[in-house]
């Protein structure tokens, strides 16, 4: 199987695969100040998305704070097994009020549609 191994200034931090259908991913950020965070902040997360399931599972092997001469070495290879994430999570099912903010949101933009399109002189009869 397709696997990222991980590594973190020459240490193996993890070798992760993918699920069948969905997301692997190995990924560093670095936030400069944001109105969530106002303290700058850097760091990797190795994780990965199956969307083959119901509810979507997400799988993490490894993440932490970047520091200055930090080097990572990515390899893509082709194992036979890979580690075990350490963490796994479901992301949970939509609620009532999640599905009715999503309604309100759609009806929203479906308003702002219809007036870029009698802005623009585009406005069909079958259109939203």
């Amino acid at each position: 199987m397709v696997c990222f191994e991980v590594t973190r200034n020459g240490q193996r931090l993890a070798t992760a695969s993918g699920p069948e259908k969905g997301v692997l991913s190995f990924h560093m950020n670095r936030v400069i100040g944001s109105q969530r965070s106002p303290a700058d902040s850097q760091e990797f997360d190795l994780w990965a998305s199956d969307w083959g399931k119901g509810p979507n599972e997400i799988a993490h092997w490894c993440s932490g704070p970047l520091a200055l001469g930090d080097e990572f070495i990515v390899r893509v290879v082709d194992m036979e097994t890979a580690d075990a994430p350490t963490q796994l999570e479901s992301s949970p099912p939509d609620t009532s009020d999640v599905i009715e903010k999503k309604r309100r949101d759609l009806a929203e933009l479906e308003g702002l549609v219809r007036l870029l399109r009698r802005s623009l002189g585009v406005e069909t009869s079958d259109g939203p």
